[in-house]
């Protein structure tokens, strides 16, 4: 059997196996006594081979049964054309020949680096000690006849080329240093950084002289630098997310780590009041969370007006990355801040002035037509001669008719008319921008618990002096507007149908009638259903009960439509339905338009309907 298969040092995969036949082909299997067997050795024939390799291992074994088998054999350097060859050496008598083997080739021994040790953190201008250490990849272990190869190894230093440039200082001392063979170690020593930052990482080149068989580069973990003494940043914190618009595949993934460390290396240096910690890189399209402690006010107002005039941007992995117009504290979204520096500080003193003599006036008419008004009338009904009865009547009669004709003829606030006449009056930017809440947790629909129960005020005419009958009283409403938003069984979301103005000490049957009235003469004119913000149904008979206030405390009246056999025959807007998705046969959209925007959301739910038809 040939021998085969190896690299520098390691032992053939395939080890030479020699049988000794006659003259007609049968093994001879005894070859001298038990006692005292032939001995067959192995040299090496170095042919185009290096001329300095040497064979490694048991060159000489007995025969035993006929067969000499070799069992670690191996060459100490590669090269190709190297031959092995075989004699009887025991007893010197023997005239027996034996076969050379085939030429033999032999691969470089592979090794690995490993970072033995960084500083966890390091501080301005302070030397760090930094180890490298080679490996061999077949024992994981201590790399053996290093310096019989004859290289030198050299290791050099560098701060990771994906770090922000402007932000991640200066690496000095002595950045290049030789492999110490007998230890397998580079140790660089004397390594310093200028400026402070997050999570430095230094790559470093390992390679050999003067040939370049070994070439390979390892980086290490990331490390801190501080400005010793400096007083860390304490007190509660918030967690902050911002957003990039650009491809997270393409910009970001697999590269999250690195993206960490050049965000809080060009972010964070913008605000000296607080700490930033705990980065996340998410899809969605590249949002980036992280904590903030320290001085959080001031850091999320200079934020907002940062993101207001395109100031954060990060340079990465050959992009250039500007953060959208939103910020998100604890998940909920801040205004981003508006500058008013285009305006002089006298011109903004006088808007204000011009605001509060407004406010001013406002009020005195409000004054005027509501308290001194009142007082008026209730004076004038107080000096009324009253001649006799009939007279007392017919004048409290006439006062009751006028005051019901003027709480007539108040306006109640709501109008009527349909939210819209058809598909086409909703506009492409207007179904963008139509509110949508998740219904994963129903709680996150309320500001608050539920309020209790308002009490109605009730309304009194007065009656003039001697008047004991003839009072008229009248329940006064208490409207407010709130969001209708109606759910979408198909993805658990609810969409903004219109703006009601609700009377909160009216009952859910008066509300019904309200969102009936708002919806008539539109396409939405399936049967609705009432939801408490628990995202449970309200009984048909008890909306007659159940006032607005003790049902919504949100600002938002929930509705369901009535489905047919668990679809939804409205799309993900509101409107109509007229097209439905193929694959699942359950979603249905106004427009091809709203189908595409929708697909990402609809396709995990579409594979699961689809799967379950």
């Amino acid at each position: 059997m040939e021998a085969s298969g190896a690299s520098e040092r390691e032992p053939f995969s395939v080890q030479p196996k020699i049988k000794v036949l006659d003259a007609v082909d049968v093994l001879v299997e005894q070859l001298g006594h038990h006692s005292n067997p032939w001995q067959l050795a192995a040299t090496l024939r170095h042919g185009n081979g290096n001329p300095d390799a040497q064979l490694l291992g048991s060159t000489a074994v007995p025969f035993k049964k006929g067969f000499a088998n070799f069992l670690d054999l191996a060459i100490d350097k590669m090269g190709s054309g190297y031959t092995l060859d075989f004699a009887i050496i025991h007893p010197n008598s023997s005239t027996l020949v034996v076969d050379s083997s085939v030429e033999i080739s032999i691969t470089k021994r592979e090794y690995y680096t490993v970072v033995a040790s960084t500083p966890s953190l390091a501080y301005v201008d302070e030397e760090f000690d930094v180890m490298v250490e080679l490996k061999d990849v077949l024992t994981d272990g201590f790399p053996q006849g290093l310096a019989d190869k004859g290289y030198v190894w050299k290791a050099s230093a560098i701060t990771h080329p994906l770090m922000p440039s402007d932000y991640r200082g200066s690496l000095d001392g002595t950045l290049e240093v030789t492999f110490d063979l007998t230890t397998a170690q580079a140790h660089l020593q004397d390594l310093t950084i200028d400026v402070k930052g997050y999570l430095y990482i230094i790559q470093f080149h390992v390679y050999t002289i003067p040939s370049s068989d070994y070439d390979f580069t390892v980086n290490s973990d990331g490390f801190d630098v501080k400005v010793r003494g400096q007083i860390a940043h304490s007190g509660d914190s918030k967690t902050f997310t911002i957003r990039f618009d650009e491809d997270y595949s393409t910009v970001a993934r697999d590269n999250e780590e690195l993206l960490k460390i050049n965000f809080l290396n060009k972010v964070s240096p913008m605000y000296p009041y607080a700490t930033f910690s705990n980065v996340v890189i998410s899809e969605g399209s590249i949002l980036i969370t992280f904590d903030v402690q320290g001085d959080i006010v001031s850091t999320q107002n200079q934020m907002l007006e940062d993101l207001s005039n395109g100031m954060i941007t990060l340079s990465f992995n050959g992009y250039t990355l500007s953060a959208d117009n939103y910020l998100q504290v604890d998940g909920k979204e801040v205004k981003v801040w508006k500058s008013t520096a285009l305006f002089a500080p006298w011109l903004i003193a006088v808007i204000v002035i011009i605001a509060i003599l407004m406010l001013l006036i406002t009020a005195s008419v409000v004054y005027w037509l509501f308290i001194l008004k009142k007082k008026n009338k209730i004076s004038e009904s107080e000096t009324v001669a009253l001649h006799d009865h009939n007279e007392k009547q017919a004048m409290s009669l006439e006062s009751m008719a006028s005051l019901h004709s003027s709480h007539s003829s108040e306006s109640l606030g709501f109008d009527p008319s349909p939210i819209m006449a058809d598909d086409e009056a909703l506009s492409l930017k207007k179904r963008q921008d139509l509110d949508e809440v998740r219904m994963d947790s129903p709680i996150s629909l309320r500001k608050t618990m539920n309020t209790p129960r308002r009490t109605p005020e009730v309304a009194v005419t007065p009656l003039p002096p001697g008047f004991t009958e003839g009072q008229h009283e009248k329940i006064i409403e208490d409207r407010q507007q709130m969001n209708l938003m109606a759910k979408n069984d198909e993805d658990r979301t609810f969409i903004k149908l219109a703006v009601l103005n609700v009377n909160l000490v009216g009952t859910i049957l008066d509300l019904r009638q309200d969102i009936s009235a708002n919806l008539e003469g539109s396409k939405w004119k399936d049967k609705f259903y009432l939801m408490k913000e628990t995202l449970t149904d309200i009984p048909e008979n008890e909306e007659d009960k159940l006032t607005v206030s003790e049902i919504y405390s949100s600002g938002r009246v929930l509705i369901r439509w009535e489905s047919v056999q668990g679809q939804s025959r409205f799309c993900v807007c509101g409107l109509k339905g007229r097209i439905v998705c193929v694959k699942c046969n359950r979603q249905y959209y106004c427009s091809l338009h709203c189908q595409v925007r929708h697909w990402q959301r609809h396709q995990t739910v579409c594979k699961v309907n689809t799967t379950t038809n």
